[in-house]
């Protein structure tokens, strides 16, 4: 396991996500152990939604199957890789996050789901996307859901993504990116404050023009993007207001963070995007070739 240097990105990115599972014994939380803003109707029950979202990359925009070396960026805790592993059975799962002890929870959970399913070709590492620990063109599919927008950078990311990818290969992310730049005074703010908060860089604000454009000058082709904030970010911020959710975060995460800082993020995001300056997207990409496997 890696340890982050003082102060950097990678370290403030894991002290964020570190909060409320040191000394968790084992997986399976209130919430499934999934971290994702989900996806469908805000009546639905949180862990459906994020189960939802986890299936529409995987089924839709990657196509998933038995053939695939998959890369998951960002991994969590293992229930996103126990639904991608159980449910599409790649050849190759590769996992990698920059929060060790999701890192550690992952290869607890796997012990047990190897010994019970026979998949056994699944790893995980505690690592930085922009320094991705595999050589290049070893992956058909690339997927990160909710991650890319923390790494420093965006850009960085997705060069990485495309060196490890084999030709004809495709990257899947679910993201967060803005529709238009901050006007107002308080729209900037709450753009810049925010995203300080949440360990989002600088770097990485702005429009999914300039996205299309990032992943076109890193050599992709066939480009395609889905707005999705209608049927996430609603249904993730007023789920996270009911009582028995807000008791179980300060479980987990305590007060200060869980609480009242999940509130602040959740309502700075919830408030972008009702002004229709931020969005939840997904988009696809390829490497250029035909020679996948």
């Amino acid at each position: 396991m890696k340890y982050w240097p003082a102060g950097s990105h990678e370290g403030r990115v894991e002290q964020f996500y570190s909060t409320g599972i040191n000394g968790r014994a084992e997986p399976h939380g209130f919430n499934d152990d999934l971290l994702n803003f989900g996806l469908g109707s805000r009546d639905l029950p949180y862990v459906r939604r994020a189960k939802n979202l986890i299936h529409h990359l995987a089924k839709t925009y990657l196509d998933l199957g038995v053939d695939d070396a998959l890369l998951d960026v960002g991994c969590g805790m293992g229930r996103q890789p126990e639904i991608l592993v159980s449910g599409y059975m790649p050849k190759i799962y590769r996992g990698i996050d920059v929060t060790r002890k999701h890192v550690e929870l992952c290869k607890r959970r796997f012990s047990r789901f190897s010994r019970e399913t026979g998949h056994t070709d699944v790893e995980f590492k505690h690592a930085s996307a922009v320094a991705i620990p595999y050589p290049e063109a070893t992956f058909t599919k690339v997927l990160s859901i909710e991650a890319v927008e923390h790494c420093n950078t965006r850009l960085s990311f997705c060069r990485e993504a495309y060196r490890v990818l084999r030709p004809g290969g495709v990257l899947a992310c679910a993201d967060f990116i803005l529709l238009r730049d901050p006007q107002s005074a308080i729209e900037r703010w709450l753009v810049r404050n925010g995203a300080r908060i949440w360990c989002v860089p600088q770097a990485n604000i702005y429009d999914y023009r300039t996205l299309r454009s990032l992943l076109e000058s890193t050599g992709f082709i066939r480009i395609s993007m889905e707005f999705l904030g209608a049927q996430t970010i609603p249904g993730y911020f007023w789920g996270h207001r009911k009582f028995s959710v807000m008791r179980e975060v300060r479980k987990v995460r305590g007060f200060l963070k869980g609480v009242l800082g999940g509130f602040v993020i959740d309502y700075a995001v919830y408030w972008l995007y009702r002004r229709g300056l931020m969005e939840y997207v997904v988009y696809r990409a390829e490497k250029p070739g035909i020679n996948l496997h």
